[in-house]
């Protein structure tokens, strides 16, 4: 679980102009190895349609006995389609493998209940019987964070297609929570600002090559994730008051902000290293 990851736009397939002329081109071509590249496609986008399938199916359950809105299935069948179509687009990043594996339909099964928390946004305020769910569904995202890895080690199929979905999907978590915890009135619009480190330093890598490298991964940052989404789940439950929130919610934002503070100097002093004195 890391905090601090490389310019992953690109990688995830945005941006590429030629991004359809390779896949008619891989379509196309008979050639052995273009069979295994093309088998790996066909398995991400058949696995990135059942998870669609399987959330819209739970949704209209879930609509019918919460009644919610109609726009909670468009919000979060909308934020599944996107990332969806980015994993498969990164296919090839899962290179040597020649399946999507048990690990990243771990990572999977995230990002459909991570769709489901961001389906809520907006409601505020928040009944208490929504906030119970998105507690317990959060709660679970958060056991479940780490198992992919587990089993990606265990099974040997690591893949930087792997780790950055994984990656990815944490930082979404975070702001998701984020603006669901601003959705329940205990805590100011700043709280917001936790799930957005990532986005501003993604945004800054595309104009600062400084910035676009990956700091080691370190036990203090997976700690402070950890530890910043544990006081959001418990700044968004019903039995946290508005005081003990945003106590809680400040904490985190500080030691996220001091983590990252940390990781940016990390990459400035090993590009002057890089570089070398002048002369």
């Amino acid at each position: 679980m890391a905090v601090l990851v490389p310019a992953g736009t690109a990688a995830f397939g945005l941006g590429n102009r030629n991004a359809l002329t390779e896949l008619q081109t891989l379509l196309s071509d008979r050639s052995p190895s273009a069979r295994s590249t093309r088998g790996l496609f066909i398995g991400f986008a058949a696995n990135a349609l059942a998870g669609g399938i399987i959330l819209a199916v739970s949704l209209h359950a879930l609509s019918q006995i919460l009644a919610l809105e109609p726009g909670h299935f468009a919000r979060t069948m909308t934020l599944y389609a996107l990332i969806a179509l980015l994993v498969t687009a990164a296919f090839k990043l899962h290179a040597p493998h020649h399946q999507f594996g048990a690990a990243n339909r771990v990572t999977l099964f995230r990002a459909l209940l991570t769709c489901l928390l961001a389906g809520f946004v907006g409601y505020g305020p928040l009944l208490p019987q929504y906030l119970w769910l998105m507690t317990a569904v959060a709660a679970f995202v958060l056991l479940l964070d780490g198992l992919d890895g587990w089993v990606a080690r265990k099974l040997n199929t690591v893949s930087p297609l792997g780790g950055l979905f994984d990656q990815e999907l944490d930082a979404l978590f975070i702001l998701i929570l984020g603006i669901l915890v601003f959705d329940t009135g205990k805590v100011g619009i700043w709280v917001v600002a936790s799930g957005l480190f990532r986005y501003i330093l993604l945004a800054a890598g595309l104009i600062w090559s400084k910035l676009r490298r990956a700091p080691p991964p370190s036990f203090r940052a997976r700690a402070v994730c950890v530890l910043q989404i544990l006081v959001l789940i418990a700044a968004l439950a019903p039995v946290t008051s508005a005081a003990v929130a945003t106590a809680a919610a400040a904490f985190g934002l500080a030691a996220l902000f001091a983590s990252f503070a940390q990781d940016v100097a990390w990459l400035l002093r090993q590009d002057s290293a890089v570089s070398g004195p002048a002369g």
